[in-house]
């Protein structure tokens, strides 16, 4: 009962906001353009990450001050204020992020639009979007989270949002600075960027460094660090700006290689209770090879005050090694035996007891992603009516090619020796290539009518997936085993705000949402219904509040496994409440001005399946899920308090993250304790020193009060998030 009574109250205040609103507003039919375009940068409000009041739906905006102010290189710590997203630590250092939003699984943030300057950056957007690639947080410059509807104009997947990382702009003027730190675990990271404009030409050159030796501890010894490098170029070309036409074109071309001894294998419940920062003496050999190249090519014309043309030509190629744990004494017997009780031999062999036979994949993976888009916007008055008409077409091919095999090794006493080595491409799960060529458009009017606004919005996606797979064919010399598929689909949206006036507005909205699927008899497209609907309030002293109330009705809900393989989860609902606030207050102290940022975000989230089916996938945990199960890795309550001070030449600010607990995997009732991810607390702080004009000093500590806690049971045993971490640095304006 309350679930249909919220679904109908959200779906009641959408319509009735929607469409009483239009029915008392007044058209006229004159046309008159007056509107300028408006750059991505330039859309939200960067005081304190606000969007502007009459939007139409629940958008969040991070600023280059909120990046700043948390002193991390871990995306994961710089989203845990965004109501309604779910994030899941892996690695403690956030190199492969797990991102959720409004109940997706967070798994690779495969459920969400990953972008970067409005290009989709997973691998393989629609072949595989498991995202094992993420650009470096020293390039980012701004963070926009799309939520409801507002995520249909970037597809291919509309459900449950959409993160845009916004790279650092060429400068205005010559302009060069340096940031660089040490810390705990003899981590190091540096970030050197430079860049100046003329008239007709601009640059700008970001280096990125970070590593770390790793906290975690190996059985016998070994290095469980990471290190990774980036490099991102931008160079504008432009005539003059006073021209009948203006054009810029934007070059940039980036490139990143990335070295982590990691694994996907973690701890048993006995063994992390005791030393929950320990790695088994079998994944010695476990690491992640990865390098990514990115070439993207801008043109912006601005015809007239009312008339522009963005055409964007990109192209991404991604190739990864991951040599990790596979399997113990046999193919056939997987690491999960080890974890769920059923086999203490496998789990020892894991610890480094005994001798035994273990196998370890080189998951061995090359992606590319291309394509160009367009996108032209026209704005202009019919009478007293006014609008932003955006339209956009992409034509874009990825693949995803996996070449992979299985190399034994004897374990004896811990030590790991190499006994057989594996054939690459001997089967077709590890000799396959997914490709896909997607058509995709789509068209969305902003229309003012007084304090009214109103978006219809329509997209059309046209993909054809294919599979080729090669078994016992390592040289790909004879026939594949071809399996095609093909979508046509129309995903629509309409959403509306009604500003009050300067301080309160409301909004409401409805969308389809979309994810598509591989080219399988078996796996079917992700698709639901979405509702939302909240309400805005701004202040003074840059105070403002903000809540939604969400829920998304799946006609069929989809996820991948360990593997990056699609699985269905039948029918579904997840819904919700987002809650945001803050304020910025300001007091004399000694003859000196004294700023108090504070800000609060609450996200309740409930997901359950809401139909019965067996499950052979292991994000399941391969089992029989049964309707009004939830949905796993999705806590019920998130908290996130954030104060600091500002007074002269120094600054402070302490942010606190609450998690609830989570299920493994599906149920209901009491969590069992081999079924959960307990609740967790962390806080942050970061202190910064204005030492001179050109020199900042800071230091910053995570996990202040060394908490262990676990963030995540997937795919085997128990992960760490990341212990006490202090580290001090410097930056430099030249």
């Amino acid at each position: 009962m309350k679930n249909k009574y919220l679904k109908s109250t959200v779906i009641a205040a959408s319509i009735a906001l929607v469409s009483t609103n239009f029915a008392n507003a007044k058209v006229s039919t004159t046309t008159l353009p007056t509107i300028i375009v408006q750059d991505n940068k330039e859309s939200a409000n960067e005081k304190f990450n606000l969007i502007p009041i009459n939007y139409t739906a629940d958008v969040d905006y991070i600023t280059k001050e909120d990046i700043e102010k948390k002193e991390t290189s871990d995306i994961h710590r710089v989203l845990r204020e965004v109501p309604g997203v779910t994030i899941r630590e892996e690695d403690g250092f956030g190199l492969r992020p797990n991102i959720g939003i409004r109940g997706g699984r967070s798994n690779r943030s495969a459920d969400i639009n990953l972008m970067e300057d409005g290009v989709n950056i997973s691998p393989a957007p629609y072949s595989a979007s498991s995202a094992y690639y993420f650009p470096a947080l020293g390039r980012m410059q701004g963070i926009e989270v799309y939520k409801g509807g507002s995520s249909i104009k970037f597809g291919p997947r509309t459900t449950s949002g959409a993160i845009n990382l916004i790279t650092k702009q060429i400068p205005d003027k010559a302009e060069a600075n340096l940031k660089a730190s040490y810390g705990s675990f003899n981590s190091k990271e540096a970030t050197l960027d430079f860049g100046n404009s003329y008239d007709n030409f601009g640059y700008l050159v970001n280096i990125d460094h970070k590593s770390s030796d790793g906290f975690k501890k190996l059985d016998n010894g070994g290095d469980t660090g990471y290190e990774v490098n980036d490099i991102l170029t931008k160079f504008r070309f432009n005539n003059d700006k006073d021209s009948d036409v203006y054009h810029e074109f934007e070059v940039k071309l980036a490139l990143s290689d990335q070295i982590s001894n990691e694994t996907y294998t973690g701890l048993s419940l006995g063994d992390f209770n005791q030393d929950p920062n320990r790695r088994y003496a079998a994944t010695q050999l476990d690491k992640m090879d990865n390098k990514h190249y990115q070439i993207q090519l801008d043109h912006r014309a601005e015809f007239s005050k009312n008339f522009a043309l963005k055409t964007t030509a990109y192209y991404n190629e991604f190739t990864r090694n991951w040599y990790k744990l596979d399997s113990i004494n046999s193919s056939e017997d997987k690491l999960s035996t080890a974890f769920d009780g059923s086999n203490q031999a496998n789990l020892d062999l894991l610890r480094g007891i005994g001798s035994g036979e273990v196998g370890i994949k080189a998951n061995n993976r090359h992606y590319v992603s291309q394509g160009i888009q367009f996108a032209f916007e026209n704005k202009f008055n019919t009478g007293k009516i006014k609008h932003s008409l955006v339209n956009g077409i992409r034509i874009h091919d990825d693949y995803e090619d996996r070449y992979q095999r299985v190399d034994t090794y004897n374990i004896n006493s811990g030590i790991l020796s190499l006994q057989s080595a594996g054939e690459d491409g001997s089967t077709w799960k590890n000799n396959r290539i997914g490709s896909t060529r997607a058509y995709s458009a789509y068209t969305e009017d902003t229309i003012q009518i007084g304090k009214l606004t109103i978006v219809p919005g329509l997209r059309f996606e046209h993909i054809e997936a294919k599979q080729r797979s090669y078994d016992n064919d390592p040289a790909r010399s004879g026939i594949a085993d071809t399996v095609k598929n093909s979508t046509d689909i129309f995903i629509p949206a309409l959403s509306s705000s009604y500003k009050f006036n300067d301080n309160y507005s409301v909004f409401a909205g409805v969308h389809k949402g979309f994810a598509p699927a591989p080219p399988s008899s078996t796996i079917k497209p992700e698709q639901s219904t979405n509702y939302e609907t909240g309400f805005r309030f701004r202040g003074k002293q840059e105070s403002f509040l903000e809540t939604a109330l969400f829920y998304n009705d799946y006609t069929n809900l989809t996820s991948e496994d360990s593997n990056g393989d699609k699985v269905n989860g039948g029918e579904a609902i997840s819904y919700g409440i987002e809650f945001g606030a803050g304020i910025k207050p300001s007091a004399q102290f000694l003859n000196k001005a004294v700023k108090f940022p504070i800000k609060a975000t609450y996200t309740l989230n409930h997901a359950e399946f809401t139909s019965s089916f067996d499950s052979d996938s292991d994000i399941w945990k391969n089992t029989t899920v049964q309707k009004g199960d939830a949905v796993p890795y999705i806590p019920r309550h998130q908290l996130t308090l954030s104060a600091g001070f500002e007074v002269d030449k120094i600054s402070f600010n302490l942010a606190t993250s609450y998690v609830g607990a989570m299920r493994t995997q599906p149920g209901s009732g009491p969590i069992s304790k081999a079924d959960k991810i307990p609740s967790y607390f962390v806080a942050d702080a970061s202190f910064y020193y204005q030492a001179t004009k050109q020199l900042q000093l800071f230091t910053a500590i995570d996990n202040i009060f060394d908490r262990g806690y676990a963030v995540s049971s997937f795919p085997y045993g128990l992960r760490p998030g990341k212990p006490q971490a202090i580290k001090g640095g410097l930056k430099y304006k030249f």
